[in-house]
C-alpha cells in the first residue's frame, strides 16, 4: 500500500453543484484512468446513492462513477470502493457495526463536537455549513483511521507503514489546527 499524503478540501464555502463537480474531477473520465480508491463507511447504502440522486437532481454529470474499465465503484466486492461497514460485517453476514463502535474499539475519536448524522439536515437548513463541514471532516478522518487499523489487523499494512500514515495524518492536522480546533482530538 502506498502512503499518499492526506488532502483536505473545505466544503463550507461551496454550493452543492460545485462540490459534485469537484468530486467529478478526481474520477476517471474515460474508463481507462485509474482514479482514486473510494473509502467509505456505509457508502454502498448512503454515500454512492446520494451522489447519484443529487447529481441527477442538479444535472451534474458523474460519468466517472458509471464508466467501466479499471475502476468499478459499484462492485460490492471489489477494491475500487471499500465500504468498511460492509467489509467488517462480512457483507451482512453479521450485524453491521457503526463507525462510532469501530472507532471506540481502537480509541479513535469520532462524532466530535456533539454533531452526528441526525443533525445534518437541520444544520444545512439553518445555513450552518461550517458545522456540517467539521462533522464530515471528523468522520472522514475517523474512517481513515479505522481503515488503517483494519489493514494492519489483516496484515496488509506493516506496523511501520501504519505508524508513518498516522504520523502523516497528525502532521496534516497540526498544519490545520488553527482553522479547525476540534481536530485536536486526533492528536
Amino acid at each position: 500500500m502506498d502512503c499518499e499524503p492526506v488532502r483536505r478540501r473545505s466544503i463550507a464555502e461551496k454550493s452543492e453543484a460545485e462540490l459534485l463537480l469537484g468530486f467529478v474531477k478526481s474520477l476517471p473520465v474515460d474508463g481507462r484512468g485509474t482514479g482514486p480508491m473510494l473509502l467509505t463507511f456505509g457508502g454502498n447504502g448512503f454515500d454512492l446513492p446520494l451522489l447519484r440522486y443529487r447529481s441527477f437532481a442538479l444535472g451534474v454529470p458523474l460519468p466517472g462513477l458509471y464508466i467501466g474499465g479499471r475502476r468499478n465503484y459499484w462492485h460490492r466486492f471489489g477494491q475500487d470502493h471499500i465500504d468498511l461497514c460492509d467489509v467488517l460485517s462480512t457483507y451482512g453476514a453479521s450485524t453491521k457495526p457503526s463507525l462510532a463502535e469501530m472507532a471506540a474499539l481502537a480509541n479513535i475519536p469520532v462524532k466530535i463536537g456533539g454533531v452526528d448524522g441526525s443533525h445534518v439536515e437541520a444544520l444545512v437548513t439553518a445555513g450552518q455549513l461550517a458545522e456540517v463541514a467539521d462533522y464530515c471532516l471528523t468522520d472522514v478522518i475517523a474512517t481513515y483511521c479505522v481503515f488503517l487499523r483494519y489493514e494492519l489487523a489483516r496484515g496488509d499494512l506493516r506496523q511501520t507503514h501504519f505508524d508513518a500514515s498516522m504520523d502523516n495524518l497528525r502532521s496534516t492536522i497540526q498544519r490545520h489546527i488553527e482553522q479547525r480546533p476540534l481536530l485536536s482530538a486526533f492528536l
